[in-house]
């Protein structure tokens, strides 16, 4: 619910500030909203909301100066979670997907 939005909020902002050197806490907080996407637990990413604050979360943490290791192209299965995310924010977009169809046009 809006818990889990004003989370994703913070963590955003937390995201953004990261140092440049590694970061354990922001990469396993965003591994965490990676998993919280793929295994898509109804119950914490309910609303379109919610769930659009999570990609606003991985989408700051991918962009940054020090990537999460779980973006790290290098290894296949992270490679894999990663084309697995791409599939997933595809298809969230897609109007005439089922996933999106709760959503509101606007």
């Amino acid at each position: 619910g809006s818990g889990v939005s004003f989370a994703l909020m913070l963590l955003r902002l937390a995201v953004l500030q990261q140092p440049t050197s590694g970061n354990a806490v922001s990469d396993k907080s965003t591994g965490m909203v990676v998993e919280m996407l793929l295994e898509e637990k109804p119950q914490l990413v309910s609303s379109a909301t919610t769930k659009s604050m999570a990609w606003c979360v991985l989408s700051n943490a991918v962009g940054s100066k020090n990537p999460p290791n779980w973006f790290d192209g290098l290894s296949e299965s992270t490679n894999e979670k990663f084309l697995r995310l791409i599939d997933l924010a595809l298809n969230d977009g897609n109007p005439t997907s089922d996933a999106s169809s709760s959503q509101t046009d606007i």
